[in-house]
Order: structure tokens, then sequence, then C-alpha cells
């Protein structure tokens, strides 16, 4: 076996047991903070932080990126810069709940693969339990997620369009290539972003685990659903792209943009000449509290 299959098989094996990983636990928390690790519906974790002396009841419902769990509100710095942004405006900070089904999972429809049926499990049953228990009459409902975690918070928005109050996504995982696609096309799409190689690689895999045949893609691909599922009264939305993402989604991220503007949807849109979800916190803080 050549050096380069080598490194392939180990990343191939990396990502499957990533994949089929359970949930992690915190080992410690800030004030405020609470983490349950629960087994029905399935295996899955969340975090709750109550900001101390916050009067702030909304909700904000926050997926992570991928490798993270139920913790990385606590500990991703882009978030750390978030509530930064609302202390120094005097802002109370909403209840946020930090969700996990694994450190790669990705939120699907059942389609025959033994990883998809969580966007069922999350909008049938977890989000109204989670609703039921933190969210009081009046309250907004927010939703966030990054990267992995921004295409869970997308595909969560695509089938509840108009439950959120706001959504924002940074740097969400839209690829412009199916987990079908062949080697010349990945390549193609490699040189076309300039992206890196181990990367996309490691994303394709991922992808491919959730979505078995390109009809499993097609029910979940967030370019095919937007022009099926949102319009004007969909929940207001901000994008934040990274211009030199290593993964090459800003391609997708801002075809997607450009798609879901077309359609009416109240859309914020900001790229930057930055890295993979190396974006501004301060126009998702001043967003979400607007």
């Amino acid at each position: 076996m050549s050096d380069r299959a080598r490194v392939v098989m180990t990343i191939v094996s990396g990502i499957v047991a990533l994949c089929l990983s359970g949930t992690s636990s915190a080992e410690s928390l800030p004030a405020g903070g609470e983490c349950h690790h629960l087994k029905d519906p399935v295996d899955w974790s969340y975090c709750v932080l109550r900001t101390p002396g916050s009067a702030n009841r909304d909700v904000l419902y926050y997926f992570h990126g991928i490798f993270g769990d139920e913790t990385r509100w606590f500990t991703e710095p882009l978030n750390r810069a978030i509530e930064a942004r609302w202390q120094a405006r005097g802002l109370d900070a909403p209840i946020v709940v930090g969700i996990n089904f694994g450190k790669t999972r990705l939120l699907s429809a059942p389609n025959g693969s033994s990883l998809s049926g969580l966007l069922d499990v999350f909008a049938n049953q977890v989000l109204p339990g989670l609703d039921a228990k933190y969210a009081t009459p009046g309250a907004r409902r927010l939703l966030f997620g990054e990267s992995l975690g921004g295409f869970n918070a997308l595909q969560a928005y695509l089938r509840l369009p108009e439950f959120f109050s706001k959504v924002a996504l940074a740097c969400p995982a839209i690829a412009t290539i199916a987990p079908q696609s062949s080697a010349a096309e990945i390549a193609a799409y490699v040189r076309r972003n300039n992206a890196n190689p181990a990367r996309v690689l490691e994303a394709y895999l991922v992808a491919r685990a959730h979505f078995p045949t390109l009809e499993s893609w097609k029910a979940s691909d967030p370019l095919l659903l937007a022009s099926q599922r949102l319009g004007p009264g969909s929940s207001p939305l901000l994008i934040l792209g990274a211009e030199h993402d290593g993964y090459g989604f800003y391609e997708g991220d801002a075809k997607f943009a450009e798609l879901v503007g077309s359609l009416g949807v109240s859309l914020q849109w900001r790229a930057a000449p930055v890295g993979h979800c190396h974006v501004n916190a301060d126009e998702i803080a001043d967003f979400l509290a607007s």
C-alpha cells in the first residue's frame, strides 16, 4: 500500500469511527451551565447556558461544527466572541441550548443509511421537548449553526421555515458536489475553490456515510430544497461566507444566498476574505439580538 493510500485509509477509518461514535460529556461548566445526556429517542446530549443576571428569555438553539459536541458553545472562540459582543453592548444573553447527536452527525430524513433519520427525531421529538422545557410564552426561538452545524441548522430551517424568529449560519457546509460525485468532479471542485484536498475528503466521507444514494442526497440538498420550501414568509436569515474556505463551501454558500434572496426571504449575506469560519462574531451577535 502506498503512503498516499495509507493516509486516505487513516482518514476514512477515523471519519467512520466518529460517525458512529456517541456523545461526550462536559468536564467543567461555566456559571449558569448544565449538560444532559439522554438515551431517548436516540443517544444524544445537550448543554444549556443561562447567563447569570440575564433577564432575556429568548432561546438560541445551537449546532456545533465537525468534531465538536454539546459543550462547544462554552469553548469555541467564535461563540465566546458573540457573548462578549452582547456584554459590550449591555445586552442580556439569551438562553443557549447546544445540541449534539454526535461529532460528525448530519440531520437527514430516513433514507436507508443507519445514520439517517435524525432530522425527524429533532423536529418531531427533541425540539418540542426542549421548547417545552426552556421556552416561555412570548420568547423568541433563535437558531445558529457553524460549518457542519450550519448544515444541520439549515436542515432544521428548511423543515420548519417559519418556526424560528431568526436563523444565523456561519460558513454552512453547503457543497456544490454530491456525495456520489466522481473523482474527476471532486478534483475539479478542489481546483475551482482552491480547497484543501484533505478537508474536502473529510466532508465527502461524512456526507457519503449519511447519503448513500444520489436520491437520498437530493432529498436533503439545500440548493434543491430552498426553492421548494422558502419564500417571503420564511424566517429572516443571516449567512456569513468565508471566501478562502478550505472545504470549498464558499461556492455553495454564495449560490444558496443568491437563491434565497431571489425567493423573497429576508436575507443578510456577508462574505469576507477569511478562512473557514473565521467570520465576524459581531455580525452574528447583532443579528440575533435585533
